[in-house]
């Protein structure tokens, strides 16, 4: 049974250009032409093809290294596989881990970042801060919202799919009217892989 493959023709939250963003196993003839194209792959099977739809699996590590009556000093770690692969640099790392905590999180009121690496930020956090003690929260609930809402932010960061269309082979496809018919051959040479960077 052949499939069809449904690719973001646009910025579309929460995918980008060239996402894959489903794989249904026939032939589709709709698609919304304004956000999507359509690949239709007559000689594969969705068995074979349903792999490309996986989302990343962004991993986080929280280090406690010290705690005392005033608060606690985290290391908080991006997987260094995925920054690499979504081309985000040390510096936008760092910008956006000091952005979060200065200034856009009520939750963080009161921290302070004491270091960077290319992957990671160390923070001490006080206790009984601001927002802690509005919300009358446990140290233990205020430090699992703090680890939440960290990784929260880089949901816009790491796309969602991993396997994706160029938006070069998008074009293309725009170009010839939305909707293309190819072999898997053909298919799998133009599916790339982000953690291949």
């Amino acid at each position: 049974m052949p499939v069809s493959f449904t690719i973001a023709k646009v910025d579309v939250s929460p995918h980008v250009k060239g996402d894959i963003v489903s794989i249904v196993p026939r032939i589709r003839d709709m698609w919304d032409h304004d956000l999507f194209i359509g690949v239709v792959v007559p000689d594969a099977t969705r068995e074979e093809a349903r792999h490309f739809i996986h989302s990343w699996k962004v991993d986080f590590k929280h280090t406690l290294n010290s705690e005392n009556a005033f608060g606690w000093q985290y290391t908080i770690e991006v997987d260094p596989v995925y920054i690499s692969a979504s081309e985000i640099g040390k510096s936008e790392l760092k910008d956006r881990m000091q952005d979060h905590v200065n200034n856009t999180s009520k939750y963080w009121e009161g921290s302070q970042v004491v270091s960077f690496s290319p992957n990671s930020m160390t923070v001490n956090i006080p206790k009984n801060g601001p927002y802690q003690t509005a919300k009358e929260l446990s140290n233990l609930d205020y430090l699992k919202l703090l680890k939440s809402d960290f990784s929260d932010i880089f949901k816009t960061v790491i796309n969602v799919r991993r396997y994706h269309f160029s938006e070069a082979d998008v074009d293309q496809v725009v170009a010839l009217g939305n909707v293309v018919t190819l072999t898997k051959a053909q298919v799998l040479n133009k599916i790339l892989d982000r953690l291949d960077g």
